[in-house]
């Protein structure tokens, strides 16, 4: 379900209090508390791999324990921590992987405060919510900031006056927020929405749940889903159980859905083991928890529709024994979980690819490719939200866009994992070019690889022939260095004698086609050859048919009294042993000399010319240039015979 980032370490001095914030897709601010009861920052950043790499651990605040942090823009933060007894609250500017905070504004004074927790609503406010150790009523307040400069201006308002712990606040937008917390008095878990303007805050609707016997472990209880919707977690002592519901706020009512149970484990034990829940769009959450019955850390995947939830079967480990748990959203496709290990070590994951939760796929090169058949290569690289039900490929002829399942696919059913899969494809037209993606489907939709481009004979572009020298075209696995070259006019119902060359292996180049005895025996007239002419090439390796190429194109324009007397193919080609490739084709057209195209001045090699001594209709060939009159032979200016 996700894929993980390798564990990146930013401080190994006994972190008992850890809290991320996502800054940018790329950014994000971590603050981690040591036993000393120091409060450090550090900027962190995730590449595309999702590889996390820490900046400097600074100190932010001496003596500080527990802390509290949300984003106000993309380069600022605020934080509220615990300086015994006391909460104060500062801003800081991020400017790389460096922090300037402001100076810290004491938001309660009056006695100890135990829990609290912190929104902020825009880019200027922001609210406090906290528990008072005395009688452990819940009270909230609103502060702003300019700059980095923080200003307390808002009246303090209870919330409730039971014992209560551990509160948890989310704004769903600029003025309305949730908030969630125990209240030790009746063992239930109460949930208070409200608004603000400005820096007044007015309280609407309380909710409780039903049952007694409800924990808030240490970590953030509530996320945001949607404008009207939110997700709350919370621990069942009696199981225990780790469960979760969606709130539906539609001022002034509060709605709570059903409680669905994420894992039957325990996320409360004496260790401080926490957990944490975030969103990434209306739909899909993810839940980072402690598993103290087991000693793991572990995350898990959910789906939202209406106010039902429903767990992916699958578990990813993230680490073993762990706690003081949080989550920061990057972006749709990375969270970053950061949590204290065993031994008091501050660690952190980035999880990637969990959004689109449908199967993540690649398309590897198609192999086993002979004129109609071939075999298609894919890997599923991450199944996403549920496992996957088809995987397969899907293809068409080649037009310059990708196939989907709408088109041509080849596929199997079942229930598949990660890894590469194959699947043989039959019945497709020789010497055409096709368009190849692997597939995967999920219960979440259907994800494509990228596209791959095929010819079924093996060759990728037949238009690289015509490169330049240094550039071949690899064709064909030959168990040896036999190419053999026939031409057609007609599409391949009349071919012309086999023309065979043998390379050594090792060769690096030669060519083909040289010479008067390479040419073609073929007497077309000039009516029957011209420029609408599609000569059709073929080259095979060992007469292996797997390896045919034909190629179209050779046209050539005479006139109708013309006659071709001969065609040759220069090719140049090299084998290393096993691979052979091509590259350079060229055709070219050879006359006799009373019907070559001629003005004065012009040198051929007539095919048919005879030299001394030779008899009519056996001239080797020599060179002969046109006087304006006749075709002269330059050894002793004599007209040439024929």
């Amino acid at each position: 379900m996700f894929n993980l980032s390798t564990k990146a370490r930013n401080s190994t001095s006994n972190a008992y209090s850890n809290v991320i914030c996502g800054l940018t897709t790329s950014t994000f601010v971590a603050l981690s508390s040591t036993g000393g009861g120091d409060l450090y920052y550090s900027v962190g950043t995730i590449d595309a791999n999702g590889a996390i790499t820490y900046g400097t651990r600074t100190l932010a605040k001496a003596g500080a324990s527990y802390s509290r942090i949300s984003k106000l823009d993309n380069t600022h933060v605020l934080v509220v921590y615990q300086d015994y007894p006391e909460i104060y609250a500062m801003a800081g500017t991020v400017s790389g992987t460096t922090i300037t905070f402001g100076t810290p504004v004491l938001v309660y004074s009056s006695l100890q405060v135990e829990d609290f927790d912190v929104d902020c609503q825009d880019s200027t406010y922001f609210t406090v919510i906290y528990d008072t150790a005395d009688t452990d009523i819940l009270k909230m307040t609103i502060g702003s900031v300019s700059g980095n400069t923080v200003t307390m201006s808002g009246s303090i308002t209870t919330v409730s006056s039971n014992n209560c712990q551990r509160p948890s606040i989310i704004f769903l937008d600029s003025s309305r927020f949730i908030i969630e917390y125990e209240d030790d008095d009746d063992n239930k878990i109460y949930f208070q929405t409200g608004t603000v303007s400005g820096t007044t805050i007015t309280l609407g609707d309380d909710t409780s749940t039903s049952n007694t016997d409800k924990v808030l472990a240490y970590g953030k209880s509530l996320s945001k889903l949607t404008a009207t919707t939110a997700i709350c977690t919370y621990r069942d002592s009696s199981g225990p159980t780790l469960k979760a519901a969606v709130l539906t706020y539609s001022a002034p009512t509060l709605s709570v859905g059903s409680f669905y149970t994420v894992d039957s484990v325990d996320v409360d034990g004496s260790s401080g083991a926490a957990y944490s829940v975030t969103y990434i769009d209306s739909t899909y959450i993810y839940f980072i928890y402690a598993d103290d019955t087991n000693s793991k850390l572990k995350a898990k995947a959910g789906k939202v529709a209406g106010t039902a939830i429903s767990l992916s079967s699958a578990q990813t480990l993230l680490e073993n024994a762990a706690d003081y748990v949080d989550i920061g959203i990057m972006s749709s496709s990375a969270i970053v979980a950061i949590y204290s290990n065993t031994g008091g070590d501050d660690d952190a994951y980035c999880l990637t690819d969990i959004f689109p939760v449908s199967a993540s796929v690649s398309t590897s090169a198609c192999s086993a490719v002979t004129n109609t058949t071939l075999t298609g290569n894919g890997t599923i690289n991450n199944v996403g939200y549920a496992s996957c039900t088809v995987r397969g490929f899907c293809y068409k002829v080649y037009d310059g866009t990708d196939p989907t399942t709408s088109d041509s696919k080849v596929y199997d059913s079942g229930t598949f994992s990660s890894g590469a899969y194959t699947k043989g494809v039959t019945g497709l037209t020789a010497n055409t070019q096709y368009s190849f993606r692997a597939y995967a489907t999920n219960s979440e939709g259907t994800s494509y690889g990228t596209r791959v481009d095929q010819y079924t004979n093996g060759v990728t572009n037949p238009s690289y022939a015509y490169a330049d020298d240094a550039n071949y075209m690899t064709c064909h696995s030959v168990t040896n260095g036999n190419m053999k070259i026939k031409l057609s006019k007609d599409g391949g119902s009349n071919w012309s004698n086999e023309l065979t060359e043998t390379a050594v292996a090792g060769e690096a180049t030669y060519e083909y086609g040289d010479g008067d005895t390479e040419l073609w025996g073929l007497s077309w007239i000039g009516s029957e050859v011209n420029s609408a002419t599609n000569f059709r090439l073929r080259i095979t390796f060992d007469n292996d048919v797997q390896s045919r190429w034909t190629y179209y194109g050779f046209g050539f324009t005479l006139g109708a009294s013309d006659i071709v007397t001969g065609l040759k193919v220069e090719c140049k080609a090299k084998w290393d042993g096993s691979v052979i490739s091509v590259n350079h084709l060229k055709i070219t057209a050879y006359y006799g000399t009373s019907t070559i195209p001629i003005s004065a001045g012009a040198v051929a090699f007539a095919t048919n010319g005879r030299k001394t001594g030779e008899g009519a209709g056996a001239g080797t060939g020599l060179m002969v240039y046109y006087d304006g009159s006749n075709w002269i032979r330059p050894a002793d200016d004599s007209t040439v015979a024929a």
